[in-house]
């Protein structure tokens, strides 16, 4: 049970299934949570040769592929949705660190009409893995019963928890 080990096993296979020259695009958590447990060395000697985040605009570039790896909020899949539109890379291999709701996921479906993504999948990667026994959500504010953003947090809590979970193959019950 260490979850350093089990995101690092997510984003070897992520990286490590999709061959030649690679694109890594993440948000800014996707990204944090991806520094923790990998130096950017070792994901470059896999063949990723670009770091780039989703919000940010980027030169079309048509021979390398782009693995997608995001948490699966409506911000970032509008994000995807108008990369997808307008392809900056050949194809799309799209990965989200935990599940991904079907109305996502049909929206993404209706923005692929260049047929660029060759997959979906859905990782249970959506938490900081601090130490082997650690992990933290990052979450800004402690959460209290008064707090507006209750129930955001409260929903948070249960994604990084089941995520948390479901990486060292244990069953949640909540």
């Amino acid at each position: 049970m260490n979850v350093i080990v089990a995101v690092q096993d997510y984003i070897n296979r992520m990286v490590g299934t999709v061959p030649g020259i690679k694109v890594l695009i993440m948000d800014n958590e996707t990204a944090g949570m991806i520094s923790m447990v990998f130096p950017q060395s070792a994901i470059l000697q896999k063949e990723v040769f670009l770091f780039e985040k989703i919000d940010q605009k980027r030169e079309s570039m048509n021979h390398p592929k782009a693995i997608v790896f995001l948490r699966p909020t409506p911000e970032n899949i509008a994000h995807l949705v108008a990369e997808l539109r307008q392809p900056k890379y050949g194809e799309y291999h799209l990965f989200f660190s935990n599940t991904l709701k079907n109305i996502l996921l049909d929206e993404l479906a209706q923005a692929d009409e260049h047929e660029v993504v060759k997959e979906v999948q859905e990782f249970f990667a959506d938490y900081y893995a601090v130490n082997t026994d650690l992990a933290s959500l990052n979450l800004d504010e402690a959460m209290t019963l008064s707090s507006p953003s209750w129930h955001a947090s409260q929903e948070r809590m249960l994604e990084g928890l089941s995520s948390v979970l479901l990486s060292l193959k244990k069953r949640p019950f909540v």
